[in-house]
């Protein structure tokens, strides 16, 4: 497995791969590090963490998968609306039985899933933020907001990190699509914003996927969405969450 751009260490992935907020969001404790330490900083060499793998393991589609790429900050665009694409903070490829896995990782410490819905339905002109969110809840629930009862209190980096990780498996031609969120529970952490992100992530995949079960530590999929032109439909995806504990909490 490798990590492109030669990132061998923490300080390679900020040289060549820094957060969209630089210098003020690569702080310890803080998701961005903390996911390049735990590819970077546990072993001689980049390795893919152990937490990961073993969310792997517990589906049967994707049990057995061989990492072959990993890339961080990648930019992946999920609609043809002018703006900056998502973000992701890590999508990696991996492998199993000659089938290719495209796997998105969204890293959290105590960071919320950004804004709620209801703001960025409130939006005036000239954003198109209400706009790209309609083609959101069309293309993952097959509705507008206005159908969705209580959609103004879920999470909107929700609604486009699942797009963009459908959207990044169907550009790298992958036969399954994972949304993944490594929680890092650190030092001083304000446990009150991990207890929100779990009610807001459980209440996004109450409305994407009913049947799903709380989380946990396991793999849950596949879950099909209607699509468009730039989600594909076609592609199962899965969502899982690994959480590591770092520092004084790991005792």
């Amino acid at each position: 497995m490798r990590i492109i751009k030669d990132i061998s260490t923490v300080d390679d992935w900020f040289r060549l791969a820094p957060p969209a907020g630089g210098a003020r969001h690569w702080v310890d404790g803080k998701s961005a590090k903390e996911l390049a330490k735990a590819w970077c900083g546990r072993a001689s060499a980049p390795a893919v963490p152990v937490e990961l793998q073993e969310l792997l393991s517990t589906h049967p589609d994707i049990d057995g998968a061989a990492f072959l790429e990993a890339i961080p900050e990648h930019k992946v665009a999920f609609d043809n609306i002018p703006g900056e694409p998502r973000n992701t903070d890590l999508v990696c490829i991996a492998e199993r039985a000659n089938q290719r896995i495209a796997i998105s990782i969204e890293a959290k410490a105590d960071e919320p899933f950004g804004e709620l819905v209801a703001n960025v339905l409130r939006t005036p002109p000239p954003s198109r933020r209400p706009e790209r969110l309609e083609r959101l809840c069309q293309a993952l629930l097959g509705n507008q907001p206005g159908d969705l009862p209580g959609i103004g209190e879920l999470r909107y980096q929700l609604f486009y990190g699942i797009a963009a990780a459908l959207a990044y498996a169907g550009q790298v031609d992958a036969s399954h699509a994972l949304f993944v969120v490594h929680e890092f529970v650190t030092p001083n952490i304000k446990t009150r914003q991990i207890d929100a992100n779990e009610r807001d992530l459980q209440n996004f995949l109450s409305l994407l996927a009913p049947l799903t079960a709380p989380l946990g530590q396991r793999l849950h999929g596949p879950v099909r969405v209607p699509g468009n032109d730039y989600i594909p439909g076609h592609i199962p995806l899965y969502i899982g969450k690994v959480r590591t504990v770092t520092g004084a909490n790991a005792a």
